[in-house]
Order: C-alpha cells, then structure tokens, then sequence
C-alpha cells in the first residue's frame, strides 16, 4: 500500500492502483513487462518490481509516472557486486524497500546459490549523466525459508481481492 492507502498491483503486463475507499481499479500503465516477481513501495510513494524471467528490477514513481529500469541483467545474468549499471543479477524473487535500501532474494540454482542482495540508496551518485547505486550481496546465502501461514493467508486473500476486481 502506498502512504494514501491505495494497493498497487501487477497483472499482466498492467500496474493497476486500487482504491478501496472508493472502491475503484485504475490501470496506470499497461505497457509493464509481463515477468513474474514481486512488488514493494517504500515511504515516499516509490514501486520497485521484479522481473523474475527477465533478470530486471524496476523503478517506478508514483508521483512523476516515470518508469526506470534500475537493473537489466537479461543478456548477462549472475550475481556480480558492483554499482546498479555493472551489476548482474539473477531470478530476483521477494523485494522489500526501506528508505535506505532496497533488499531482494535470488532464486536459487546452480550457478548463483541464491542469497540476500541489497541496493544501497545512501550511496546514490551520479556517474556520466545517469543515477547509479551500490549493489551488495550479502555472505550468507538462503538455503530454505520457512513461510509463515499468515503470508499463505495474506495470499490467499490477495486473490480473492483480485478476483472481485478483474
């Protein structure tokens, strides 16, 4: 959700904003790319999403409407540290935004062993006219999560609210 209350989300190829206390679905863009991952919005009303398949992340701002690729390993996938235009990455899958980082798991395979990586925005600078950031990956690599049965509930739900939308 973002800080007016509306819930963002994806569905094919669209970002859609639902407002419930109107009770209303808005597509706001409808030339998303169609990659499965996840979604987050930090405090100042920013999305940030994956694109699992593609090996991307994105930016997107709700205030000015712009969409950014903050991440593009698509021609060169694999975990490589490094600032936001030379690092690589791979089936980024869970994101969490702070209003100092933003954190994402890894797919697990054979080549990456998955693990936790984080895009330090402290660091933010400006190299050749373009935005860039720190990549970090953390030491420890995750191995298995157990899920709590309140997010299998919370999902669960999500698809109920989606199915009364669409």
């Amino acid at each position: 959700m973002d800080t007016n209350g509306n819930l963002w989300v994806r569905q094919y190829g669209k970002l859609r904003k639902v407002d419930l206390s109107a009770d209303s679905v808005t597509t706001v863009l409808s030339n998303m790319p169609w990659g499965s991952g996840d979604l987050t919005i930090d405090s100042s009303n920013t999305i940030y999403f994956a694109d699992r398949n593609e090996a991307r992340l994105y930016e997107y701002s709700i205030t000015d409407g712009d969409l950014y690729t903050l991440i593009d390993s698509s021609n060169d996938r694999g975990t490589v540290d490094g600032i936001t235009k030379d690092a690589k990455i791979e089936k980024p899958t869970q994101l969490l935004a702070t209003a100092s980082a933003l954190y994402f798991t890894q797919r697990l395979n054979s080549s990456n062993g998955g693990g936790l990586r984080k895009i330090d925005f402290i660091n933010k600078r400006s190299e050749a006219g373009e935005d860039v950031y720190d990549i970090l990956v953390e030491t420890s690599h995750l191995k298995s999560i157990e899920v709590p049965a309140c997010l299998h509930n919370a999902r669960h739900q999500m698809s109920e609210l989606r199915a009364g939308f669409w």
